[in-house]
């Protein structure tokens, strides 16, 4: 999976992001392009499938900036 590829990859630096988008997460996708997430922690269970937490994706897009 994309997401999962993107978030995992070590060598992507994370940058925690500031001001109105305080708790949200970025990493570069490419040269033009950024991941915009956020991790919501804790015990989630869906249709009998039990989840560790959430990753909800703000822009796979544009920089951040633009939010």
């Amino acid at each position: 999976m994309v997401v999962q590829g993107v978030v995992q990859d070590d060598e992507r630096l994370v940058e925690q992001l500031v001001g109105s988008l305080q708790g949200m997460h970025s990493r570069r996708i490419d040269r033009q392009y950024r991941f915009v997430y956020e991790v919501i922690e804790g015990e989630l269970e869906e249709g009998g499938v039990a989840y560790e937490g959430i990753v909800r994706v703000l822009s796979m897009w544009t920089h951040c900036e633009s939010f």
